[in-house]
């Protein structure tokens, strides 16, 4: 078993690694060898028998975090109070990464060096420590991690690079999935709007396949000779496609009309990608603002954390299996 750090209740000093350590057979206390045999008995011996009696599990022994500092169980491999891995990171980098300068290890976030070549942030296992105490405008990252609280790390980094050297970083899944992010990250809103607007959008391409592309590409048929009820090769579409080229600038625009809802919502997927992470850090001060002023008591913030924070894994999933029927419908009325 592992005392380390645990204190022996006759001396009160904490375990080492090289400690020859023995423990009560009634109640598992661990002493100093030394300790015990001078006292004669248990240190806890008062305890034994009674609900005060010594238990390993209320006397676990706790790993500090690296970055923070902050305490959390043996077995933990995260940090609970800043996200980050429970490993020391590498000391070589932490004084002297590549085309950095040795950092006073009393400056701001911590030990290392959160900065690189020319003052731009470096990149890197263990660059940026980032304590839950240090402030991002009135709340502090700890309380935006209670608003994350699902990949901590990633956000708590994307955060502090906008806000303290304004680079902005691309969100490649609000760019692919659209509303279904937006809602997996509780923002309702937002989400809801960028899904009200991809229906309408369906909407405009199925009636305009219909009412503007579909009457062009019949005429360019007809005029080939082909059947409307003949099955339609690639060279037989081809074909209407040059027919439709040569029959005026107008019906060329009757039948590309379709075309503006689809770059229209690439247009509005690369807008989405592009602000994401800028709108979902607004999107947490908000919620850890709410929080903080809706009640002093830490456990009722906990609550609200909880319930405001986090992910809605079954409202995407529900909003990708739309989103997908919303891209392809429309081809099956062109």
């Amino acid at each position: 078993m592992n005392y380390t750090g645990l204190e022996c209740p006759v001396c009160g000093k904490a375990f080492t690694e090289q400690d020859d350590i023995v423990v009560c057979p009634e109640c598992g206390a661990p002493h100093h060898r030394e300790c015990y045999t001078a006292h004669g008995r248990c240190g806890c011996a008062e305890t034994h028998g009674t609900d005060q009696q010594w238990d390993r599990c209320h006397h676990a022994v706790k790993k500090n975090c690296p970055f923070c500092q902050g305490q959390n169980d043996e077995d933990a491999s995260f940090c609970s109070h800043c996200g980050r891995p429970l490993t020391e990171p590498n000391t070589q980098q932490q004084q002297t990464p590549p085309g950095g300068a040795p950092r006073d290890p009393g400056a701001p976030y911590g030990p290392g060096v959160p900065f690189g070549p020319a003052g731009q942030p470096f990149p890197g296992q263990g660059a940026f420590h980032i304590s839950p105490n240090d402030p991002i405008e009135d709340v502090t990252y700890g309380d935006m991690a209670k608003v994350v609280r699902s990949n901590v790390p990633f956000y708590m980094l994307v955060f502090y690079r906008m806000k303290n050297f304004n680079r902005k970083r691309f969100n490649f899944a609000a760019f692919l999935f659209g509303p279904a992010w937006f809602l997996y990250r509780k923002q309702y809103k937002g989400g809801f709007l960028y899904l009200g607007i991809n229906m309408a959008l369906s909407a405009i391409s199925i009636l305009l396949s219909k009412f503007c592309a579909a009457p062009v590409m019949e005429a360019a048929y007809q005029s080939l000779g082909i059947p409307s009820s003949a099955i339609i090769t690639n060279d037989t579409m081809n074909q209407a496609v040059q027919t439709i080229m040569n029959m005026g600038i107008g019906s060329i625009i009757l039948f590309l009309l379709p075309w503006i809802t689809t770059v229209a919502s690439f247009v509005l997927a690369i807008i989405a990608g592009v602000k994401a992470n800028k709108w979902y850090m607004n999107h947490c001060l908000r919620i850890a603002r709410e929080v903080r002023n809706t009640t002093p008591s830490s456990v009722e913030q906990d609550a609200l954390y909880e319930k405001k924070g986090g992910v809605n894994i079954a409202l995407a999933m529900i909003l990708i299996a739309i989103n997908v029927a919303l891209t392809y419908v429309p081809t099956l009325f062109s």
